[in-house]
């Protein structure tokens, strides 16, 4: 989905008086986006997380501090962390439609249980970096409640299972069996059916629920959410098509197809790295990262060209309303002070969020003194010797030198053998560089750093410096021994992957100019203000359409 179009349908609910954040903003993290039926790999996941150690959660609470507090990302190979997010989401939807039928209240503790049991072996797995790991400790008991979760305990009995068939998810399951539809919300040129709410409503309530809320903590937020940004979409769709902006045009379809492909091949790169492509060509290896997307995330052409064009007339909508939107240099300037005032006191109270921020590629207008840019050339382990590297290392750090000196040298001759293929990689890239060859161009071709996949960190690269905190002693020491920028490492080990790094030079101190970051933030403003005239302009269509609600009666 375009950027846009995603927005859009975020965007589209006006303000309640009260808002599902207010009543739990900490679910945000952790519950899906609204209006999201089908959730993708959650983004945080892609963005460009550090390879560096992080200080633990009790560290940092430790700590205090103002400012956003930014979410920590555990070093987990990304297969795995697909895989817990997609047993989360069957265990999260399982409760959230199992919550809503009054035949299965009785069963959600017995299945809250179960999921207690299984949240304990997805804590575990998380440290797991592979899938043989994370099967290791999906076992025994837990296997036993997974086996409860899907529905099998419950069959013998009355009640329906708190896994619901496909069939019941497709019916609207909260509704009372029998009942027929009742009108939840009426505007003028259209209603709303308490069996088409009941559906998202349980999409929106199983996030919640899985993340640790009730029904009775959610109160009627989530309720008025819902029905508000439904209505909202019937409303803006019944303005597009009278402003003629509905249908898809030649031109339409183009941009749509554009895109699509764009997004496809995005997807294409960023899930190849899960597929074992070691000896195919080029052709072999291409349509086996396709079967791949589409046999495990339901992912293809097809798929995201549809996805695109359903929502494409918010889009066309969105760009008619703000086209004539603008913003000064004032309200730039205002935006610059203050996030020029924020950045400096949340990142001289705690360093990570700086190089959290720098990371992810926020507008930085503060920076802390003493670091200096590296860029990243990364080789990842295969995963059966990336969880071995891991292992081994560990029980070389509980050896004694001298009274396991047999046992030390075994393990180390292990390790070099876990080390053996990515080291020959960096080997190569290292010939390559002393022939002449661009790192920038290696990281196109052969890093495995996400990272450096973005163009505007490639260019700057991460910043380090001599107390990084998310960052291995042994990375921190080899990037602050670089004398000249263009300087490179030798091939460093970093625990699931041999890394080359490359001094790009010093980051200055302190005030970034205005004038430096001045385009990057109008851009940024003028979005938000943007955002802001289109959810008034919606608000005013709702205002004009008499729009009624009646929550009591999906009772």
């Amino acid at each position: 989905m375009s950027e846009y179009n995603e927005r859009n349908l975020k965007s589209d609910a006006p303000e309640a008086a009260g808002t599902v954040e207010d009543i739990a903003p900490e679910a945000q993290q952790s519950a899906p986006e609204e209006q999201q039926s089908a959730p993708e790999v959650p983004a945080d996941d892609r963005e460009n997380a550090p390879r560096g150690e992080q200080p633990t959660e009790a560290e940092r609470k430790a700590a205090p501090k103002k400012g956003k507090k930014k979410r920590r990302k555990n070093h987990i190979a990304l297969p795995l962390v697909a895989a817990l997010v997609a047993v989360a989401l069957v265990f999260g939807l399982a409760a959230g439609y199992g919550i809503g039928r009054s035949t299965v209240l009785d069963k959600l503790e017995d299945a809250e249980a179960q999921v207690a049991l299984l949240n304990d072996a997805l804590g575990a797995a998380a440290d797991a970096t592979g899938y043989d790991a994370f099967e290791e400790e999906i076992s025994g008991e837990n296997r036993a409640a997974l086996s409860e979760l899907s529905g099998d305990a419950f069959e013998a009995e009355d009640a329906a299972s708190v896994l619901m068939s496909e069939d019941d998810l497709n019916s609207g399951a909260t509704a009372q069996a029998g009942a027929e539809p009742v009108v939840v919300a009426e505007f003028e040129g259209g209603q709303l059916m308490s069996d088409e709410v009941a559906r998202e409503y349980e999409t929106q309530l199983a996030g919640y629920l899985f993340a640790g809320y009730t029904e009775d903590e959610l109160g009627d937020v989530l309720l008025d959410e819902v029905l508000r940004y439904m209505v909202s979409d019937r409303v803006v769709e019944a303005h597009a098509r009278e402003m003629g902006l509905y249908e898809l045009t030649d031109e339409d379809n183009a941009r749509i197809d554009a895109e699509a492909e764009e997004e496809y091949e995005a997807e294409l790169a960023f899930y190849r790295d899960f597929v074992n492509i070691d000896g195919m060509t080029e052709e072999e290896a291409l349509g086996a990262v396709k079967s791949y997307l589409l046999e495990n995330e339901g992912v293809s052409y097809d798929t995201l060209r549809a996805d695109i064009a359903s929502g494409w007339w918010m889009q066309k909508v969105f760009d008619a309303v703000t086209e004539d939107v603008t913003v000064s240099d004032a309200d730039v300037r205002a935006a610059y002070d203050e996030r020029l005032a924020g950045q400096k006191e949340s990142f001289e109270a705690y360093a990570d969020d700086y190089e959290f921020a720098q990371m992810n590629g926020e507008i930085i207008t503060y920076n802390l003194s003493g670091y200096r840019a590296v860029k990243l050339l990364l080789f990842n382990l295969e995963e059966g010797a990336a969880e071995a590297a891991v292992d081994l290392e560990e029980e070389i750090a509980s050896l004694d030198p001298e009274a396991d000196a047999d046992a030390l040298a075994e393990c180390q001759a292990q390790l070099d053998v876990c080390y053996a293929a990515a080291e020959a990689e960096a080997q190569q890239a290292l010939e390559a560089l002393a022939g002449g060859a661009d790192f920038d161009a290696l990281l196109e071709t052969q890093g495995d750093d996400l990272g450096m996949r973005d163009a505007t960190l490639r260019e700057r690269g991460y910043y380090i410096c001599a107390d990084s905190p998310l960052w291995p002693q042994e990375v921190v020491s080899a990037a602050m021994a670089l004398e000249q920028p263009g300087d490179c490492t030798g091939a460093l080990r970093m625990g699931d992957a041999v890394a080359i790094l490359q001094y790009v030079g010093e980051v200055p101190a302190g005030e970034v100019a205005y004038a430096d970051v001045k385009d990057a933030l109008e851009a940024e403003v003028l979005e938000e203000v943007r955002y802001a005239a289109y959810e008034e302009q919606v608000n005013d269509w709702l205002e004009a359409s008499g729009v009624k609600y009646y929550p009591e009666r999906m009772q």
